[in-house]
């Protein structure tokens, strides 16, 4: 809902919008056979840690599918994954910082066809969760 608002108002005010997740390094240590959304928080064998690095991963794979629909709209709004330090991110939007520069991240984490598989599980579950149907 959010989103949507900040599309409308870059739109009229001709002023970009920008999303920051802040992520962290710690999201390459999760790998392709391992990355299951749907068991992340299992009681049965979660592990903190691992827990953590996948989120750290979701947080990279939601920004890279949230930057492509954004682009299809040819909105004016970027999003941006960051390790912590808030580089300048104008006119940047898809990308992952560390450091206050761009980097490089996983190739899990730059896979397009597990960030939409991810982006549309995350958004069944929040619309699950409010009681709604999917938009």
């Amino acid at each position: 809902m959010l989103l949507e608002k900040m599309v409308e108002t870059a739109a009229k005010t001709g002023i970009q919008g920008r999303i920051i997740n802040v992520t962290s390094v710690i999201h390459s240590w999760v790998k392709r056979d391992s990355f299951r959304f749907n068991q992340m928080l299992n009681p049965k064998n979660y592990n903190g840690t691992r827990a953590y690095a996948q989120s750290k991963l979701a947080n990279i794979l939601h920004v890279k599918e949230m930057a492509r629909q954004l682009q299809a709209r040819n909105a004016r709004v970027t999003i941006n994954a960051v390790h912590p330090g808030i580089p300048t991110t104008r006119r940047v939007t898809g990308k992952y910082f560390a450091d206050c520069n761009e980097s490089s991240c996983s190739s899990l984490a730059n896979d397009e066809s597990e960030a939409q598989k991810l982006f549309k599980q995350t958004r069944a579950v929040i619309y699950k969760r409010l009681g709604q149907p999917e938009a």
